[in-house]
């Protein structure tokens, strides 16, 4: 079935976006494996998932040509497409161990050559990833789902969320529109489903350690270029007072 390896990730508040501390620690499974299984292959295995220590997973959320991978750079989603599994969403939710599963999101796994980033100048580019991300918003909200996952880790190398040589803008300028494209990004979500739960593998961006480390962590990020702290405040700046 795939699903008998899987890593734990705690979503505690660290790494969660919502107003509210959970009342208990929640564990969420994770793992290639269990994104290699669709939703249905989730139910039939749910009795066996509810024998483990877990409140639910990240769902591999895929229909047709659309993929919670390729978000970013996917033609515009169709709600129409994830209607015949907006049922099976709803029945995970009534299994113990899925009752808290996640929709997941990769905001650069498909990017593996610098012409897959995607300029921040290019208003239509993120218009139809603010457009995909209300969908997949919509999808959490019709199918119960706990709310969205996001991995932002640069798998290709590509820096989506910093400043690159090809980038016409400087830095502060690049940090003013990126927190521009954090706004519409997540308002797209956040009209969809106003009380969305988000929960981040690296919330504060993969070298949050660093940036702790640091004597100025403005200016480590500074000259790393990172743009992602600047897209997650928009978020900040867009979240309802339910989330």
């Amino acid at each position: 079935s795939g699903i008998g390896r899987w890593i734990a990730l705690a979503a505690v508040a660290g790494a969660c976006l919502c107003g509210e501390a959970a009342q208990r620690t929640k564990v969420i499974a994770h793992g290639w494996d269990l994104l290699a299984v669709s939703p249905r292959q989730l139910l039939e295995n749910a009795e066996a998932l509810d024998e483990l220590p877990i409140d639910g997973v990240i769902v591999n959320m895929r229909a047709k040509k659309f993929n919670g991978q390729s978000i970013l750079r996917d033609d515009p989603w169709e709600f129409e497409a994830f209607e015949k599994l907006i049922p099976v969403y709803r029945e995970l939710g009534k299994h113990r161990s899925l009752r808290h599963s996640f929709a997941g999101a990769w905001f650069c796994f498909w990017q593996w050559k610098r012409q897959h980033r995607i300029d921040w100048q290019d208003d239509a580019a993120w218009a139809k990833f603010a457009h995909n991300f209300g969908v997949l918003a919509k999808i959490v909200r019709e199918g119960n789902l706990e709310g969205i996952a996001i991995d932002n880790e640069d798998y290709g190398g590509v820096r989506q969320f910093h400043r690159v040589k090809e980038d016409s803008l400087d830095y502060d300028a690049l940090l003013k529109l990126a927190r521009q494209r954090g706004r519409e990004v997540f308002g797209a979500a956040y009209r969809e489903k106003p009380d969305l739960k988000l929960l981040f593998f690296f919330l504060m961006g993969e070298k949050a350690g660093a940036y702790v480390r640091a004597e100025n962590p403005l200016e480590k990020a500074r000259a790393e270029g990172d743009l992602w702290q600047a897209f997650v405040n928009g978020a900040l700046d867009v979240m309802p007072a339910e989330a």
